[in-house]
Order: C-alpha cells, then sequence, then structure tokens
C-alpha cells in the first residue's frame, strides 16, 4: 500500500484506527485569537489524542492521562475509561453554548453599537432643529408680504375655478352647436330630395308612351282602353280611383312637401347660428380665463420669490422636515434599541447552560461514586510498584491528583519523575481494570508503555508491575498490551508464554 505523503498517511490511519477501535471523534471548540466578536472555532479529536491516552511514557508525565491538557484532554481520556454517564452529552451542551454564547455577545455588541449610533443620529437632529427653529424665531415678520401672498394664492384658486366653468361651458355649446349643424345638414338632404321626387313624379304622370319601354312594342288602343276600366296599360295592376290618388298626393304633401322642410330648415339654420354665436363666445371667455390664470400664476411666482418670504418658508420646510425626521425616531423607531433579535438567542442560551449545569452535576455525581473504589487500587499498586510512603489519593473528575505521602500533602505536579512515572502507570491501570469490570468503560483495548524499566525502577518493581498487568489481561482477554523496554528478558520471564 502506497500513500501521497504523509498527510494521506495520518488520515488512512486515523481512519483505520479509529473505525477498528470503535472510537468516536471528540468535540472541541476553541476562540480565535486576536478577533473579540468572532465565534469558537469547533473541530473533533480522533485517533492522535486517543494515542496519547493509550501511550505512557516519561515525555508525557506532567499530565496524569494522556500527553497534554489542551481541549481537557485528560478529563476527556478519563470519562472515556470510566464510561462516564452524560459526559458527552455535557460536552456537546458545553460546546453548543459557547457558540451560542458568542453569537449572543456579537449581538449584544451590535445592539449596542446601533443603539448609540441611532442615539447619536437623534441628537444630531434634534441640535439642528433647536437651530432650524432659533433662526426661524429671528426672521423678521413679513405680515404684508404674507398678505399678498395669501391673495395672490387665492386669486390663482379663483381663476383656475373660472377657467374650469368657462371649459365646461365652451364644451356644452360646441356640443350643442354641432348637434344643430348635423340636423342641419339633414333637413337639407331631405329638401333636396323631395323637390326631385315631386319634379319627377309631375314629369312622369304626364307621359304617353306608344312604345312599351321594355321591349319597345308599340302600345295599342285596346291597352290603352285598358287604363279606363282601372288597369295600367303596362302592367296591368290594378289603378286606384281618382279621388283616393288625390288623398295618397295630399298626405304625401303633407310630409314631404319641399315649402314646410325649406321652412323647417330655416328655423334650424337660424338657431345653428344662435348657437355658433354662443360658441364663438364661450371661446373668447374660455381664451380670457386661461390669460387670467397665467396672470394669477406670475402674481404667485413672484410673491413667493419675495426675498423675505422666500428664506421663512425655506426654514419653516427645513423645520417641518427635522421634526418629521426626530417624531420617525422617537416613535416608530424607538423599539429598536430593544435589539429584539436578541431574545432567541438568549433562550437558547439560557437553555444550553442548564443542559450543560445539569448534565456536569450528573456526571460528577456519578463519577464521584467511582473514584473512592479507584483511589483505593492507585495506593495498592502504587506501594506495589515501590511507593512505599504513599497514604491515600484523591482522584479529581478532571482528572487531577492529590496524594498523601509520609504525611505530606502533595499535588501530581509536584512530584519526582519517577513518582509520576509509576502514579501514571497505576492510574491508567486501576482506571481500566473499574472499567472492565463495570463493563461500562470504552477503553479500545490497547495499552503502550514505553520504557517501565528506567533506571529509577528497580527489578523488583518492574516484576510487580508487569504481574499487576498480566492479572489485568487475566480479567480481561480482550485487553492488549505492548511494552517497549530494555529489558526483555526480565520482562520475558514475568509474562506467561501464552500471552507474550
Amino acid at each position: 500500500m502506497s500513500f501521497d505523503g504523509v498527510k494521506a498517511f495520518e488520515e488512512s490511519m486515523d481512519a483505520f484506527m479509529m473505525e477498528r477501535l470503535g472510537l468516536e471523534p471528540l468535540r472541541t471548540q476553541q476562540k480565535p485569537r486576536g478577533e473579540v466578536e468572532a465565534l469558537p472555532v469547533t473541530g473533533e479529536l480522533s485517533w492522535p489524542s486517543y494515542a496519547s491516552g493509550l501511550h505512557i511514557n516519561r515525555k508525557g508525565l506532567g499530565q496524569l492521562l494522556g500527553n497534554e491538557s489542551k481541549n481537557a484532554l485528560p478529563t476527556r481520556l478519563l470519562e472515556l475509561f470510566l464510561g462516564a454517564p452524560w459526559a458527552s452529552t455535557m460536552v456537546a451542551a458545553s460546546v453548543a453554548q459557547k457558540v451560542v454564547a458568542a453569537q449572543l455577545s456579537a449581538a449584544r455588541q451590535r445592539a449596542t453599537a446601533d443603539a448609540e449610533a441611532r442615539r447619536a443620529q437623534l441628537g444630531e437632529l434634534t441640535r439642528k432643529l433647536d437651530a432650524e427653529r432659533a433662526r426661524l424665531d429671528a426672521l423678521p415678520e413679513q405680515q404684508q408680504a404674507t398678505g399678498d401672498l395669501t391673495a395672490a394664492y387665492r386669486a390663482l384658486a379663483a381663476a383656475i375655478q373660472e377657467a374650469a366653468d368657462a371649459q365646461r361651458e365652451l364644451a356644452e355649446a360646441r356640443l350643442r352647436h354641432d348637434t344643430l349643424e348635423e340636423q342641419r345638414h339633414s333637413l337639407a338632404s331631405a329638401m333636396q330630395a323631395a323637390q326631385e321626387a315631386a319634379l319627377a313624379k309631375a314629369f312622369f304622370h304626364t307621359l304617353m308612351p306608344t312604345v312599351c319601354p321594355r321591349c319597345d312594342t308599340k302600345v295599342s288602343k285596346e291597352q290603352w282602353a285598358k287604363e279606363q276600366k282601372g288597369q295600367c296599360f303596362l302592367c296591368t295592376s290594378h289603378l286606384p280611383d281618382p279621388a283616393h290618388r288625390a288623398d295618397a298626393a295630399d298626405h304625401e304633401d303633407e310630409s314631404e312637401d319641399p315649402d314646410s322642410l325649406r321652412q323647417e330648415l330655416a328655423g334650424v339654420q337660424q338657431a345653428v347660428e344662435e348657437a355658433a354665436s354662443s360658441l364663438g363666445t364661450s371661446q373668447r371667455r374660455a381664451i380670457h380665463t386661461a390669460e387670467t390664470v397665467a396672470q394669477a400664476e406670475a402674481a404667485l411666482n413672484t410673491a413667493q420669490h419675495d426675498p423675505g418670504i422666500a428664506e421663512r418658508r425655506a426654514v419653516e420646510l427645513a423645520v417641518a422636515r427635522l421634526e418629521g425626521a426626530v417624531s420617525e425616531r422617537k416613535g416608530r423607531f424607538a423599539d429598536l434599541d430593544a435589539a429584539v433579535d436578541i431574545t432567541p438567542l438568549a433562550q437558547a442560551n439560557d437553555v444550553l447552560k442548564a443542559a450543560d449545569k445539569t448534565a456536569h452535576a450528573r456526571r460528577t455525581a456519578a463519577l464521584k461514586e467511582v473514584l473512592k473504589a479507584i483511589e483505593k487500587d492507585i495506593v495498592t499498586m502504587g506501594r506495589a510498584l515501590g511507593l512505599e510512603m504513599l497514604q491515600r489519593v484523591e482522584l479529581g473528575t478532571g482528572a487531577t491528583l492529590t496524594v498523601w505521602k509520609g504525611g505530606q500533602q502533595h499535588s501530581y505536579g509536584s512530584l519526582t519523575e519517577g513518582e509520576q512515572l509509576r502514579l501514571k502507570i497505576v492510574t491508567t491501570t486501576a482506571l481500566l481494570r473499574h472499567g472492565i469490570r463495570s463493563g461500562v468503560g470504552r477503553h479500545p483495548g490497547l495499552l503502550i508503555i514505553d520504557s517501565p524499566g528506567a533506571e529509577e525502577v528497580d527489578s523488583n518493581d518492574l516484576r510487580l508491575m508487569v504481574q499487576d498487568l498480566v492479572k489485568l489481561t487475566d480479567m480481561a482477554p480482550e485487553l492488549q498490551v505492548i511494552i517497549a523496554t530494555a529489558r526483555g528478558q526480565d520482562v520475558a520471564s514475568i509474562i506467561p508464554t501464552g500471552q507474550l
């Protein structure tokens, strides 16, 4: 198998070991340096961090568990070895709470900055408003100019109203004139048609045709004789009686008499002329009122550009605008200082704090119940490894160790390297043994001890320590212990052949 560089090898090894040993990544968070408002950087610890807790050597003696204190690794390994309940919940809640707390802090800072900016803006607007009001109060009164301006406004309004009335009157006069003109045209056409019909009738009734107008056949005397009997000589249709013909002619004369149409046309013509005269009057009035409006606008423009009036109007307009701006920021935008967008973050932060606190309390209570038994194992195994003066130890839930020896209290960090090495080995062994006995520990089953036979550990101490490790493997056959030592023969003589 080949790898594309060191990074690819590390990634492959990380994935392989985490999967084979059944380990899960440990969540972490760190605050970026130099960025006050930046969100915490979240991440995960994988095989390299686990490996430091499975590998005991002299270089990592400064920490009771693992090789470094970064990301609270010793505490995380303690929880892992003991299978501490609520530990993962506490870590998840803690990481989430720190992220939300950073978001809340940033939101509050933005809200504070926004509120300060709004207050500064409101103060600036108020200062400008006071200045414009003082300027307005200092201007001289312009009563005469104000009266002229008011009169100009009124004159313009009256002129506009009169012009509107004139336009309406003009539209009515034009409509009346057009209607009468159309009626006159219709009567003139009807009169011309009546005159032509009367002339044609008189002409055709006097005709005595000698041939048929259809086929040029001569009209015989017998055909003319038919008319004496009341039939038309041409089409043999029945002819009306002369009396009836006269009545019909009189009726037609009454409805289509050219003289009556001529009289009616004369009356309509006179109405058209009157309407035309009225239309002309309306047009002249409309033109006059338009000129009046233009004159009123010019007068108003002159009044408006009076130096005193123009300055006062400009200042009054500035005061009105500033008053509106101040009122708006004191009214509708006044509640923006409450920063309503912070409320959900604050609630989430409180919930996560409570979850973190509750999980931490339950995790700590569960750990304290088992740490007493582990402390006894540490004392027993420590004495067996050469710490004869060891009286008792106190293992904290944060992976801290307080030691009492020779009647004196000591911290783990104040001990010699030899004492630290022994206590680190026995502490890890005690934790593994408890995890195996309880069945809830999550140690992956691999322990690497590097150079346990250093010069500060004599052969008898080494023999006792290896024997204890053999007992540990007897308790948990699935546990694999790898010992790297220069005393190969001594170690090999202690380990049973089937386990070597």
